[in-house]
C-alpha cells in the first residue's frame, strides 16, 4: 500500500522567471519528511515560467527522489489573480 501525501504545498506563480531558478533550488534542498507534494498554479504567465517548472518537474533530481517529493503543475488559461489560483 502507498503512503499518503504528509505535506502539500500549493505555490501561485505568475511571471516568476527570474526567482524560479532560486525558489526551486530552495525547496528541493530542504528536507520536508516523506512524501511532500508541490503543487504550482501558474496563472496564466506571459513569461518563461511555466517552461521552468515543467522542465524542473521531468528533472531526474535525485534529492526530489530521494526525499519522495511530486510536482504537480497546474495552469489557468487566463490570468484570474492570486485569489483564484489559491
Amino acid at each position: 500500500m502507498s503512503e499518503s501525501i504528509a505535506l502539500s504545498l500549493m505555490i501561485p506563480i505568475y511571471n516568476e522567471e527570474k526567482h524560479l531558478p532560486h525558489i526551486l533550488e530552495r525547496l528541493a534542498s530542504v528536507s520536508w519528511g516523506n512524501k511532500t507534494e508541490f503543487i504550482f498554479v501558474d496563472d496564466c504567465s506571459t513569461d518563461q515560467s511555466l517552461s521552468l517548472l515543467k522542465i524542473w518537474a521531468s528533472s531526474n533530481d535525485s534529492r526530489m527522489r530521494q526525499r519522495q517529493i511530486e510536482i504537480k503543475i497546474v495552469t489557468h488559461e487566463n490570468n484570474s489573480g492570486k485569489g483564484a489560483a489559491i
